[in-house]
């Protein structure tokens, strides 16, 4: 299918700005050639000159951007939409077929993660809470049999509750992290075209100041671009752990009473444990079972896959960020090596 190419231009969005930017750059280099020719300064002249230069790269930065917000992003949204369909990532197609979606891949991330690890967090979190809430209890009680000695039923359920502690815990970790990534791609959003890239073609206006400017639209076009785009690829590409989320934590979760069917288990099926013995036995016969203990150890299996899309995947988004920032900055009149000097002496 061939994208739609058609750019789409806004009056009073961050390209009017730009090319404000731009034409006061253009203007100062038009006033410094007036003055070098009516006081018969060739060096200045020279100088506005190679100026007009800067700024028709100015000018030149400034439709690459706007090529990229049209084209690139369409291009990579709908790239990543197919290899979503192709390997039935069925939260990040649906994401994409939201038209108000569909050209950005910002708000398809962003729809992901909502839409699916963070829910799908929720589900398992509420689900561990009712675990917990049936053995919490049981777990710091203790039986005493004929007068000798106090059993403790924390020897049966100790393993369980520390399950569900430290699963309770890591599902906290992930939120912040799903939650961090969200920001980022706001960040990446509301602020790059709109604040860092106008800031930078000031900077490259000015010749001492042109190396922070260069810096400065190398990381605005890196995190408008380069981080939503390949963020939404490695999404695509990589094994998702939505679908084995999916219906069935997800329908625990939203049980009426999840905790009465674990705080009942081990009494509903035995009208005879009614007794220090029989409960221990009890207690016994359910620590063998497969049902609840094989319930956590798959929610502890998933919530490890669940680290690898909240840590791993963004670390290769940003490092290829930084990369395309270290390669471009250098082409937008940065020496990085000069900063890095710089930075040196100043610590």
């Amino acid at each position: 299918m061939i994208p739609d190419i058609t750019l789409h231009y806004n009056l009073f969005g961050w390209e009017s700005l730009c090319f404000i930017c731009a034409l006061i750059g253009f203007f100062i280099a038009l006033l410094v050639h007036m003055a070098s020719e009516a006081m018969g300064l060739p060096n200045l002249k020279m100088w506005a000159k190679s100026e007009y230069m800067q700024v028709a790269a100015s000018f030149l930065i400034i439709l690459l951007a706007i090529g990229m917000a049209n084209v690139g992003m369409k291009i990579g949204a709908d790239m990543a939409t197919e290899i979503a369909k192709a390997s039935n990532n069925a939260v990040l197609a649906n994401a994409s077929a939201n038209v108000s979606n569909a050209d950005d891949p910002v708000k398809i991330a962003k729809s992901y993660l909502i839409n699916g690890p963070l829910t799908c967090e929720v589900h398992l979190y509420e689900l561990v809470r009712a675990i917990n809430r049936a053995i919490e209890g049981l777990n710091s009680l203790s039986i005493n049999l004929s007068n000798v000695e106090g059993v403790g039923l924390g020897f049966f359920y100790a393993g369980k509750v520390s399950a569900t502690h430290y699963a309770a815990q890591s599902i906290a970790y992930l939120s912040i992290f799903h939650y961090i990534q969200y920001h980022l791609l706001d960040f990446s959003q509301y602020v790059m075209l709109q604040i860092f890239l106008p800031i930078g073609i000031i900077l490259r206006t000015f010749a001492p100041t042109r190396g922070a400017g260069g810096l400065m639209i190398a990381f605005a076009l890196g995190f408008a671009f380069i981080f939503p785009i390949s963020y939404l690829f490695i999404l695509a590409i990589m094994p998702q752990n939505s679908l084995t989320c999916g219906d069935k934590f997800v329908a625990q979760a939203n049980a009426a009473s999840p905790q009465a069917a674990y705080a009942n288990e081990f009494l509903s099926d035995d009208p005879c444990a009614n007794n220090a013995g029989s409960t221990v036995m009890k207690m016994m016969k359910s620590e063998g079972d497969a049902g609840e203990q094989s319930e956590i150890m798959q929610i502890l299996s998933l919530l490890n896959q669940m680290y690898l899309q909240a840590i791993f995947y963004p670390m290769v988004c940003l490092i290829l960020t930084f990369t395309f920032v270290r390669q471009t900055s250098s082409l937008f009149g940065t020496d990085l090596a000069e900063i890095g000097r710089g930075l040196i002496k100043i610590i």
